[in-house]
């Protein structure tokens, strides 16, 4: 996985070069701009293009957006005979700003694109554990009352590739996107945990838990090949 991520990486850089030596030649003195706002699955939206000639747009994209949910995790023993609930909030982020540039070969409406982002994306998990017993691992626990964090993160740099189309009205565009954000994958760390009180097999069991959330997170295949889809406006000037 860590060679295909390493080619997939080396692949965007390799085509961002190709594009730019062998079109720049052509590139405008006097480029085209645009400022524009977007919506998607990696949040709200916000880039400046710059457009050298028509087969070559530079992009500076930025992308943020933030939820918090309550949730109610239930735990259960190896046997699954016997459960414990945990109540718990989960904050998600998605904060992420990239260099692409968008390659129109047919000088139409389709475009392809290609760059690199700052990933920070991060996943946030806290939880208040009441002097009761859970299951951690499948093993059985009892903790002092107070707070318990954990968070999972991301790769920093990541590569993009996708493809798109603008339509052009009047000095507008309706741009749509759709691509691969090539994340990785996740690395939970437990930040903060209350004291044991009573457990049946160790501390270890704590790490297995942790190893075991980590291990189901990063088997959801959309994890680490986040999937893009964005429709925005752009200004022309």
């Amino acid at each position: 996985m860590v060679r295909h991520y390493i080619k997939i990486r080396k692949l965007s850089l390799i085509s961002c070069l190709f594009v730019v030596l062998h079109f720049f030649p052509a590139a405008q003195i006097h480029a085209q701009r645009t400022i524009g706002v977007s919506v998607g699955s990696l949040g709200f939206g916000l880039n400046y293009g710059v457009k050298l000639n028509s087969y070559i747009t530079l992009r500076g994209v930025g992308h943020f957006f933030a939820l918090s949910k309550g949730l109610k995790v239930r735990t259960h023993n190896h046997l699954r005979t016997l459960y414990a609930d945990i109540d718990i909030n989960l904050k998600g982020r998605w904060l992420s700003a990239g260099a692409l540039i968008d390659f129109n070969p047919f000088k139409n409406w389709f475009y392809l694109s290609s760059g690199l982002f700052y990933n920070g994306n991060k996943l946030d998990v806290k939880a208040h554990l009441d002097n009761n017993e859970f299951f951690l691992g499948g093993v059985a626990h009892r903790f002092k009352p107070g707070p318990a964090h954990a968070e999972a993160t991301f790769k920093k740099v990541v590569p993009y590739l996708g493809i798109g189309g603008i339509w052009e009205f009047e000095n507008y565009d309706l741009c749509l996107n759709l691509g691969v954000f090539f994340q990785g994958k996740t690395t939970v760390k437990i930040l903060k945990i209350p004291d044991v009180v009573e457990e049946l097999e160790g501390q270890d069991h704590i790490a297995n838990a942790r190893n075991e959330v980590q291990s189901r997170i990063n088997s959801k295949w959309f994890v680490k090949m986040y999937p893009v889809l964005s429709l925005g406006l752009r200004y022309r000037f």
